[in-house]
């Protein structure tokens, strides 16, 4: 079962086949190849799509079947086998879409005509599911190749072998965080799911540069079923496992050891009594998390509408200013300048979160002052770093030592405009944090949120189907 190989081993391992038997090995590979190659292009076939673009020349995706349950039932009889369809044209141009494109194949067969008298006729075509659920399986399922091998209780995978574990790992990770990607050659002008050609050494800053998009409501349950059953494969038959488990592994534990568990893990999710947690955030399992608490955390900031966001600029800036913490422009600021400015921000921004009708504002608040809390972050790293607490400093400064003062004096008295510089080299449009500068940075918090809004808010059902995905992927990999 290839124990103990990762894809680095097995490389150097292919590398002295090679030199023994190069003939052999050569056809074994091309033969393997061909088949993965013909058992990932199956599982991975895409729905039936439509790429429609709004008013605004943006682009994306729309599902024919969608498009197909909404109309059935409605009087609306007419055959839709394609996007172009009488019905389907009419149905887009009612939500002011224009259709661009299409691709793909249906995922489940049915009759073209929406006549629901006619439902239970012999099907038009046939759909993609039991194919794409084989493939999956075909890929994972331990087999034994020879009567020997029954004998021996010798029943190996296709993702024994790293090269191959780690290609159909990603492309099922690929589809969960990302979504449904698409090549598109603006030369031929036609769309095809982007798939890498190479597999052990995926190309993912060319997969990066194709575009994705958020499409999980008819699909989220056969993509359930490929990570449970990529999961599952992965347990070695009476033998102890290697580690090739802990890529996907979700622990848990009670939540009366919090303390314990946090000490080891990378990230987690709490549940009532149930931590669940990962110990490596880069992992598959890590991954999955971490996007699962993304789009949760983003379903709850797309709660707050853009005017509300606009409405909020008037008092944030205006308490902001009765403060007078805001840095003046020529000014030779002080890190205790700063200081000053993240607790008076922090202290204004606890009640605006405790309290549902001022959301609005403290997410304002939390976004334009940001730079100075990473700032904050950074200065506590350097004192701890020292052996120092910024609340023994703090004191230090009020110190009738003088030794003590002439320490807390050298540290909060240092200019922060130097710090400010370093970090344009990051971001060339940071600046101190002046009135003007905090109203610029309002107005490109504003445009932000306001596109994340409008992105969301188009795709809301399918942001819903992918968070409810996630968690169940979480808990399954609990198990």
């Amino acid at each position: 079962y290839l124990q103990g190989y990762d894809i680095k081993a097995y490389a150097q391992l292919i590398e002295e086949i090679r030199k023994k038997e190069p003939e052999a090995l050569k056809e074994h590979l091309e033969t393997r190849n061909m088949i993965v190659k013909f058992l990932v292009d199956l599982a991975f076939i895409s729905n039936k799509y439509c790429v429609v673009e709004d008013s605004n020349k943006i682009e994306s995706l729309y599902e024919l079947e969608k498009v197909r349950k909404e109309l059935f039932g409605y009087g609306n009889y007419a055959e839709i086998d394609s996007c172009t369809s009488p019905a389907a044209s009419a149905f887009f141009k009612e939500k002011q879409l224009v259709v661009k494109n299409e691709f793909g194949h249906f995922l489940d067969g049915g009759r073209f005509d929406l006549d629901p008298a006619k439902t239970l006729e012999p099907e038009d075509f046939g759909g993609t599911a039991s194919v794409r659920v084989f493939a999956m399986l075909f890929l994972n399922w331990r087999l034994s190749p020879s009567i020997n091998n029954v004998l021996e209780g010798f029943n190996p995978s296709m993702l024994d072998e790293p090269d191959i574990r780690n290609y159909v790992q990603f492309l099922i990770l690929d589809r969960l965080v990302n979504g449904v990607r698409i090549a598109h050659d603006n030369s031929k002008s036609e769309y095809a799911v982007a798939k890498s050609d190479l597999f052990g050494s995926v190309d993912v800053k060319k997969i990066q540069q194709q575009r994705s998009y958020v499409n999980f409501e008819n699909e989220a349950e056969l993509i359930q079923a490929y990570t449970s059953v990529m999961a599952d494969n992965l347990w070695i038959p009476g033998a102890q496992d290697d580690g090739r488990r802990g890529n996907v592994n979700v622990s848990s534990g009670p939540s009366s050891q919090r303390e314990g568990i946090l000490k080891e893990a990378a990230d987690y999710i709490e549940y009532l009594d149930v931590i669940l947690y990962v110990r490596n955030s880069n992992s598959f399992a890590g991954q999955v998390m971490s996007r699962f608490k993304f789009l949760n955390n983003q379903k709850a900031r797309m709660q707050i509408k853009p005017e509300a966001i606009t409405a909020a600029r008037l008092p944030v800036m205006t308490e902001l200013s009765k403060a007078g913490v805001l840095f003046q422009a020529g000014k030779n600021h002080t890190v205790l300048d700063l200081i000053n400015f993240v607790f008076a921000a922090n202290s204004m921004m606890e009640p605006l979160f405790n309290n549902p009708s001022t959301l609005a504002a403290g997410y304002t608040l939390m976004n334009i002052t940001g730079p100075e809390f990473s700032l904050m972050d950074g200065f506590i790293q350097q004192l701890q770093a020292q052996g120092l607490t910024l609340e023994q400093v703090l004191a230090m400064y009020e110190s009738k030592d003088t030794q003590e003062k002439a320490t807390a004096d050298k540290l909060l008295l240092a200019p922060i405009g130097p710090v400010y510089e370093q970090l344009k080299q990051q971001d060339p449009t940071l600046a101190q944090p002046t009135l003007a500068e905090v109203n610029k940075r309002f107005e490109a918090f504003l445009k932000s949120h306001t596109d994340e809004y409008n992105n969301f808010s188009r795709s809301a059902l399918e942001y819903d189907s992918q968070i409810d995905l996630l968690q169940r992927i979480v808990q399954i990999l609990a198990r």
